[in-house]
């Protein structure tokens, strides 16, 4: 059996008008929800909102790698930008004025080495001029590795105007020929947003 409570406004213990309608289903009154957040009908409004937000990748041509140089990921595609903070000329992410805290950051890349004998593959994700993550791949012996992936993610403490940036190195034991991968979607990418309430 259904029931219904109807009322018209909703108070705490100390007489304070917690949410209040007009009767015809529109509330008059904000309902504060999250940190920081205004208390309006939407949870974006209310504070509880991953935003800013960005996604950038490479275009849909094969990055040459120099082998032994560490490399600045081309990521020249703008697939997402809330905070207009994508730098697709530079290749880079700058954290919008008003936005420092807590973020999350992750992304991918794709690396490729046509003769089979890929030998060792590094990224690391920089923050300013900060190593902010760096994770290696060796392969076990010559001729055995032609394609790999790493995938990358982490929480990190950022201040407005600081920026991000991926690199990649790569090691083979024929020399030449390295590249970073772009035969799939989003092979090499990077994505982030800022937490809730930080």
């Amino acid at each position: 059996m259904a029931s219904t409570i109807q009322v018209d406004k909703i108070q705490d213990t100390g007489g304070n008008t917690i949410l209040q309608s007009d009767g015809s289903g529109t509330a008059t009154t904000t309902l504060p929800v999250g940190f920081g957040g205004t208390g309006a009908a939407t949870l974006a409004a209310a504070g509880l909102a991953n935003t800013p937000y960005f996604h950038m990748k490479t275009s849909t041509s094969n990055q040459t790698i120099t082998e032994d140089v560490w490399t600045k990921v081309a990521l020249s595609v703008s697939v997402l930008d809330s905070g207009s903070g994508v730098d697709t000329t530079n290749y880079k992410y700058t954290i919008p004025s008003g936005e420092g805290g807590k973020w999350f950051i992750g992304g991918q890349v794709s690396y490729y080495y046509d003769n089979n004998d890929l030998g060792a593959t590094y990224f690391k994700l920089t923050g300013t001029s900060e190593i902010l993550q760096c994770l290696p791949y060796v392969a076990s012996a010559d001729n055995d590795t032609r394609h790999v992936t790493s995938a990358f993610s982490g929480i990190f403490d950022f201040s407005a105007t600081n920026y991000i940036e991926l690199y990649v190195y790569m090691q083979a034991h024929g020399g030449s020929d390295c590249k970073l991968y772009t035969g799939l979607t989003n092979s090499n990418n990077m994505y982030g947003y800022k937490l809730i309430g930080t």
